[in-house]
């Protein structure tokens, strides 16, 4: 399928975009923040429990599907649409969905054993190849994700899109990479609770930009249209 090739620097102005549009509905934004609590609490609990390296194989294969729904939520603020908390969890609820989800997470785990077994061997010069390979592949996930719950692609499908689609536009993603981490580091100066709201934020933007890239150009920041007023005959 065809895609868009974004402006290098068409993540500043969808940054600002979002920004502006969860700033228009705080309370909303205020709501996402703390679901994106919530979801933080869920994945720290589990690394906690089965300790760092177990995590590094397992946790991509519940963190895909949470992610989703969390991505589901801040759709519907840029859609203005009602906070529905239960969609975090809705992909637990959708087989067909979930078996998607987690073929994306596959390679994640693939990784997380590579990244355990160079740990363990000590030759600490492979992790910046890994390291380079993560990213990349986190930017094909957050693509692919969208692929399966908008567009009803299956997870092979969904990466397949995805994987062409981010090499065509490689430097807005290093851009947005850029600008995510100055968000995220600004949220930790925070008192770290400014990370609940830098994260649904930059959230909006992978929505926007996969949008775009994909070709749902609608203006999510822009409310429903008002109805024409009735007709009055003179």
């Amino acid at each position: 399928m065809s895609t868009q090739a974004l402006a290098p620097a068409r993540p500043v102005d969808l940054f600002k975009a979002t920004f502006e549009a969860l700033q228009a509905d705080f309370p909303h934004w205020l709501k996402l923040a703390g679901a994106t609590l919530l979801l933080g609490v869920i994945l720290g609990v589990p690394s906690r429990l089965i300790g760092p390296t177990i995590s590094a194989i397992a946790l991509p294969l519940l963190t895909v599907p949470l992610f989703a729904g969390l991505i589901m939520l801040v759709r519907n603020a840029l859609e203005r649409q009602a906070f529905d908390l239960p969609k975090l969890f809705s992909a637990f609820t959708n087989t067909p969905v979930l078996i998607n989800l987690l073929i994306i997470a596959v390679p994640s785990v693939i990784f997380g054993v590579l990244q355990v077994l160079i740990i363990k061997s000590g030759i600490m010069i492979l992790m910046l190849p890994l390291l380079i390979v993560l990213i990349a592949y986190a930017f094909v996930s957050m693509m692919a994700i969208q692929r399966v719950i908008f567009a009803g692609r299956d997870g092979v499908t969904a990466l397949k899109e995805s994987v062409p689609a981010v090499i065509q536009n490689i430097v807005p993603f290093l851009v947005f990479l850029a600008l995510a981490f100055v968000v995220l580091c600004l949220g930790m100066l925070a008192l770290v609770i400014g990370l609940l709201f830098a994260a649904p934020l930059v959230y909006g933007v992978v929505i926007r930009m996969h949008d775009e890239i994909f070709g749902r150009s609608a203006a999510l920041s822009m409310p429903p249209a008002a109805p024409p007023p009735p007709f009055v005959a003179g």
